[in-house]
């Protein structure tokens, strides 16, 4: 007990030297504004929040750029410990073009007084001092030795088992549910690239589901659909030119179409729009870009760059557009044939970017086969049906 008041005394005066500190820290908070903090980013918190609250947010904001909106990266870890707006949130604030909320700082760091080294200190005091503590010992021993023995029910054993086939058979639904549901999405494929889906992968269906299929597809979570966005609006600034060609003077509608005002569902016009974005994410992200759908199927390669031979497999995204209102992500296998290339790409291609078919003019001829052999087969029914052509097939 004697080590303890030792201990008591010696917090007692660390507190009261800490104190006169503290209230010239939270002066400053109320009068001084850091050269950080000036940004109307912080400009709801200013005499509100305390200086340490802002620098922790400052640190958090840092880290917006490589986090985005994306939980799973960011971990959350500041607003768990500290009751902070974490990276995650300060980018959908960035997003948005608005300064942080107030509410969203926990009220610990608003009240900029000392109550809460008050009550540290009189809980301290409560160990040192038990007598002054509003405790009691419970009034019966508790037996925490030994474990409480199960009885052998034969009733209960079957009711246990009863539930878990209860719970075996409602695991199974959800299964069943989903792959009905994919099959009713694959009947909306074209039947020549029916046999060639390894997979289907679907995600929210807010009106930014074509920038989410890109974002997975991409190997980012679908919650980075808005750096989609951003990434596909600064290529269209950065190329003017060849863009406004490409999309003859519609070029202001397609980058409004990327501009959102605000989280949640999004209006048919900001909708992925086929094949105006299809140029523009190729080319952004140096990939092929193959997108499906009853009515046409289209194949667009980079505007610009020439395709590099050295590199063995290239990137090919692959999208569908269902149910008339919806996009989701595919994962095809491998060689399946590409439909045929977007009109805008071989007008306004560079001279460099020619290569890109060239090397793909195999798999494109081998669409062009399918859907040659199809009709003749609509034609011409035969008595049999006829299976796709093998990968292998020439």
């Amino acid at each position: 007990m004697g080590n303890m008041c030792k201990c008591w005394e010696a917090m007692n005066n660390m507190i009261r030297l800490q104190h006169k500190k503290i209230r010239a820290s939270f002066q400053k908070s109320f009068y001084d504004e850091e050269h950080e903090h000036k940004n109307p980013f912080y400009q709801r918190l200013h005499t509100f929040v305390s200086r340490e609250a802002q620098r922790r947010i400052a640190e958090e904001y840092d880290k917006v750029e490589w986090v985005g909106t994306d939980k799973s990266v960011c971990g959350c870890s500041i607003r768990r410990t500290y009751g902070l707006p974490c990276a995650c949130e300060l980018g959908q604030y960035k997003l948005l073009g608005e300064p942080i909320l107030l509410d969203y700082v926990h009220i610990q760091w608003r009240k900029l007084s000392m109550e809460w080294k008050r009550v540290l200190k009189n809980k301290v005091c409560e160990l040192a001092f038990p007598s002054t503590s509003s405790m009691c010992p419970p009034p019966d021993k508790v037996k925490i030795k030994g474990r409480v023995k199960k009885s052998k029910d034969k009733k209960s054993d079957g009711y246990d088992s009863s539930k878990k086939r209860q719970t075996s058979q409602s695991k199974k639904q959800p299964s069943q549910s989903s792959q009905s549901s994919k099959q009713l999405v694959l009947r909306q494929f074209p039947d020549v690239i029916q046999p060639y889906i390894d997979d289907i992968f679907d995600v929210a269906a807010d009106g930014n589901c074509g920038c989410r299929a890109i974002a997975l597809l991409l190997g980012h979570s679908e919650e980075c659909w808005y750096l989609v966005r951003n990434s596909l609006d600064h290529e269209i600034a950065s190329h003017v030119t060849p863009y406004d060609r490409l999309f003859t003077g519609c070029i202001r509608e397609i980058r409004d179409s990327l501009k959102i005002s605000g989280f949640g569902l999004q209006p048919m016009d900001k909708w992925l729009s086929i094949p105006d974005m299809g140029y523009v994410i190729a080319t952004t992200y140096n990939i092929i870009l193959v997108t499906f759908c009853q009515t046409f199927s289209m194949t667009f390669f980079p505007m610009r760059g020439s395709h590099s031979t050295l590199t063995k497999n290239d990137r090919i995204c692959c999208i569908e557009f269902v149910n008339g209102n919806h996009w989701v992500m595919l994962k095809m296998k491998d060689g399946f044939p590409l439909p045929e290339i977007a009109p805008g790409w071989k007008q306004y291609r560079t001279d460099e970017a020619t290569s890109w078919a060239i090397a793909y003019t195999g798999r494109l001829q081998h669409c062009g086969y399918l859907l040659g052999r199809l009709s003749r087969v609509t034609q011409n029914p035969p008595t049999e049906p006829v299976d796709a052509m093998p990968l292998d097939e020439p």
